[in-house]
């Protein structure tokens, strides 16, 4: 072996011999090995369930003037399913997604569908199209405003509806 960057030959090893590799992977100097990744802690399974809520799939049918809306949203293994159906003129269909996205939500988090859809606007900022999603939250003494923002991706406005509803629930404060 040749010295590397004025190293001896004897301080140079091959990155297949490196640590994290696996010694039925390590090689040679004249064979390259793979290295793998091991855990360096253990994985928190809690930390995991107490994850975020993310949208895994929505889904908006219309027929006939009247829209079906379902939307399903997952947290670790937990998954959980919302619907909602309606007239579909106007904004409706946004406002749809948002309550059948806070009735997924509340199969997972326990006061999430506390929270009453009162506006969703799909407009330009800047060069994008985003969503803002205001909900609010009953407390004792009124109510918690709740506030979320989606950027309209390839997945559509929907998608982007459901994400900023998401978002604005993870924004609840911690008292009930």
């Amino acid at each position: 072996m040749t010295p590397v960057l004025g190293r001896p030959a004897d301080e140079v090893r091959p990155l297949s011999d490196a640590p994290l590799a696996e010694p039925s992977r390590r090689g040679d100097a004249s064979r390259g090995g793979r290295g793998t990744l091991r855990t360096v802690a253990p994985l928190d399974t809690e930390m995991e369930r107490a994850g975020p809520v993310i949208v895994h799939a929505v889904s908006v049918t219309v027929s006939g003037g009247r829209a079906s809306t379902t939307v399903e949203v997952r947290r670790g293994g937990e998954q959980s399913l919302g619907m909602a159906e309606g007239p579909c003129g106007g904004g409706a269909i946004d406002r749809l997604v948002a309550e059948a996205t806070v009735r997924a939500a509340g199969g997972i988090e326990h006061d999430a569908d506390l929270a009453a859809v009162e506006a969703v606007t799909v407009a330009p900022a800047g060069p994008r199209t985003v969503v803002t999603a205001v909900l609010a939250r009953p407390l004792a003494g009124g109510d918690e405003p709740l506030v979320g923002v989606a950027a309209v991706g390839a997945a559509g406005v929907a998608d982007a509806v459901a994400r900023a509803v998401i978002d604005a629930l993870a924004r609840r404060s911690a008292s009930p």
